[in-house]
């Protein structure tokens, strides 16, 4: 389970307001603080959006919410990708591309495959769903 004790202080909920909103203005993807995945979610658009301002952002987040411990959760999230056994696919008329085994082309944007053991499904409201 994720350390979240940085939720407490009020500057590190400054810095993830501050990283939401570039995250909407950059990426055009709604993240919400009470999404489980924050963390992980929020590296993942860090990756993808080479912004000097998010990037501003998440480095002063992990200033509050400690480096270390999102280093060690994001490192177990990636092992029980890698141990996730695969499912069958099933989409509803939306377009799958699933060229690489760890990854599918959605609509034009590359999502993970897998995510603790389950798979993509789709998008709701801009988020990757795994079912």
């Amino acid at each position: 389970m994720a350390d979240k004790s940085w939720m407490l202080n009020p500057q590190g909920i400054r810095a993830a307001k501050a990283c939401i909103h570039c995250v909407k203005k950059e990426l055009d993807i709604k993240l919400t603080l009470s999404n489980p995945d924050f963390m992980s979610l929020l590296h993942e658009y860090v990756d993808r959006a080479h912004s000097e301002e998010l990037n501003l952002a998440y480095s002063q987040l992990l200033a509050l919410a400690g480096v270390g411990n999102l280093m060690q959760d994001l490192k177990s999230s990636a092992e029980t990708q890698s141990a996730a056994q695969p499912l069958v696919a099933q989409a509803a008329g939306d377009e799958f591309n699933m060229s690489n085994s760890d990854t599918v082309t959605f609509r034009g944007k590359v999502y993970e495959r897998y995510r603790q053991g389950k798979q993509f499904a789709g998008l709701y409201r801009g988020q990757p769903r795994y079912v």
